[in-house]
């Protein structure tokens, strides 16, 4: 197998995006922009020790994302670079969010021994402050830059997971990590091109669309799309089905409101002119006077 380089998974993203529906391409983002970009991520590896000093309940993650450096400001440190490959397993060089490494008491410097199923270590080069924030680049990685707090059931303690963010010489290494590794693509979907019009085609060619992810993945591991596009459209058809029926309703109570105020109006009229007939024909009028 080929190493794990941007450009391999630059290629598997251009595959997911000639796999799109016709229907679907008008409504996704650009590759590149702030809510279209991919990962690669190790996950659920346990702190043992920080410099030497034995750590419990903390979690540290390795995570490559594509367009990262547009979105992080170092103030502290430097952005990490390759791996080194001491004997008891590979040295990932990261860097935390500040408020990250505060929370979890790491510094530029400190080095962090992991367990698992595979020995590896982390050293910290240098702390961040994201940009843009309110970005839909970072609504997608928000655990980058926050501890994310879990409490399993029957727990009496938080576990606390960090992410550290790896450089693209690191992923060749990243690639080997097997066990509790996620690849994701996210593409992100252009607003304006979904219209209720469009809302039927587009909810069958997600539907095309799911179906064919896992034949582009390559490889024993299953692939999955995850998107409530789908869902959303529907529900969306649903209620504008059941606005429509509840307008037919209205209009139709109005009009027989109104159908029958004309009818109630013509028998007050009807009333109205029979009395009068009466009258005129009490003063002696001949009928034909009267019409």
């Amino acid at each position: 197998d080929q190493p794990l380089t941007p450009a391999v998974l630059l290629d598997a993203d251009r595959s997911f995006r000639a796999a799109l529906p016709s229907e679907l391409r008008p409504a996704v983002t650009a590759q590149g922009s702030e809510s279209s970009h991919y990962a690669v991520r190790k996950t659920k590896s346990p702190v043992e020790t920080v410099d030497g000093e034995v750590r419990s309940y903390q979690y540290l993650d390795l995570s490559w994302i594509s367009g990262a450096e547009r979105y992080v400001r170092y103030v502290e440190g430097r952005p990490p670079g390759a791996p080194g490959k001491p004997d008891d397993g590979p040295l990932f060089e990261v860097a935390l969010a500040r408020k990250v490494a505060g929370e979890m008491r790491l510094r530029v410097g400190s080095t962090v021994r992991l367990g698992g199923m595979q020995r590896l270590a982390a050293r910290v080069t240098g702390l961040f402050e994201p940009l843009e924030p309110d970005s839909r680049y970072w609504r997608h990685n928000d655990a980058l830059r926050k501890v994310v707090k879990v409490r399993e059931p029957g727990a009496d303690t938080d576990d606390w997971y960090a992410t550290g963010l790896v450089a693209d010489t690191a992923l060749p290494e990243l690639g080997t990590l097997y066990p509790n590794t996620t690849y994701r693509w996210v593409i992100g979907v252009n607003g304006p091109a979904v219209t209720t019009l469009r809302a039927p085609e587009l909810a069958e060619a997600v539907r095309a669309f799911r179906g064919a992810v896992p034949v582009v993945i390559e490889g024993t591991s299953p692939g999955t799309l995850d998107t409530g596009l789908d869902s959303l459209l529907d529900e969306h058809m649903n209620r504008l089905s059941i606005a429509e029926s509840l307008l037919l309703f209205v209009i139709g109570g109005l009009l027989t409101v109104a159908l029958g105020v004309i009818a109630l109006a013509v028998r007050l009229l009807a009333e109205r002119m029979r009395h009068s007939l009466a009258l005129i024909r009490a003063r002696g009028a001949s009928l034909a006077r009267i019409a």
